[in-house]
């Protein structure tokens, strides 16, 4: 049996597929990541299953027909620069206040309706 042991080889099952197609998407997955994706029930099983993956040939797993993940709606993440990053600060900042205002137009109007019912109960 030393010989299994020297070479090792899995057999894909598809939640293995699952989780690869997921890893191309994710790019990082830990154990308890790996549990939620996939049908793991058990810790210890999804560490074995990680482990036996980790440790077989890329070639091996890369030549396993892994279909790409779709693309998702969300946009790739891109450096931006110093000046970027300030005038998108000063964007949310305009819009913040703006809504501030229109809070604050709505509250004024409410007081002035106070102040009416006020007079009114003042002068019976």
């Amino acid at each position: 049996m030393a010989g299994n042991k020297a070479n090792p080889r899995i057999v894909l099952q598809p939640r293995d597929l699952h989780l690869l197609r997921e890893l191309d998407r994710l790019r990082v997955v830990d154990r308890e990541t790996a549990k939620i994706v996939t049908p793991f029930r058990s810790t210890t099983r999804a560490n074995a299953r990680l482990l036996a993956l980790g440790q077989e040939p890329r070639r091996t797993i890369m030549n396993a027909q892994v279909k790409p993940a779709t693309k998702s709606a969300r946009q790739p993440w891109k450096k931006r620069t110093p000046a970027e990053v300030v005038l998108a600060e000063e964007v949310k900042l305009k819009e913040e206040i703006a809504q501030m205002e229109s809070d604050l137009t709505t509250k004024k109007r409410q007081l002035q309706k106070f102040a009416e019912a006020r007079k009114i109960f003042e002068s019976a």
